[in-house]
């Protein structure tokens, strides 16, 4: 009984230490306004996603898919940095530079202008971050 209860306290430890390990991540995607701020991390997104579109003449596109976990962000975002650039980085490796053109509500984005080798960099890192 005795090795019974040690076992147990010996998982329960182990499923404590990995819980906590997932709950402190570090952001490993950073999204920064123009002077550089970080305004956005993949902690704040409950999906990131390379995905595929429908674009005006249902062509297939592909694009990077965003989801919020609060819902006013993406607008905060927007109103914030209308008419400026954002860049969104991997660790301090700058990825790509996206423009906003107009304020966006709701809890989701698509970046559809993104070329095929940036999305695919995107789909590595997304893969190996386990994003």
């Amino acid at each position: 009984m005795k090795k019974v209860i040690q076992v147990f306290a010996v998982i329960f430890v182990f499923m404590l230490l990995v819980g906590c390990q997932s709950k402190n991540k570090e952001p490993v995607i950073l999204f920064k306004d123009e002077n550089k701020e970080v305004i956005l991390t993949n902690l704040d997104l409950t999906t990131m996603k390379v995905v595929s579109f429908l674009d005006p003449e249902n062509q297939g596109a592909r694009g990077l898919y965003i989801e919020f976990k609060n819902k006013d962000k993406l607008e905060q975002i927007t109103t914030k940095n209308l008419n400026k650039s954002i860049q969104i980085y991997y660790r301090d490796q700058l990825i790509t530079t996206q423009y906003i053109n107009h304020v966006i509500k709701g809890n989701n984005l698509g970046f559809n202008e993104m070329n095929e080798g940036t999305l695919k960099q995107f789909e590595n890192i997304l893969n190996a971050e386990h994003i």
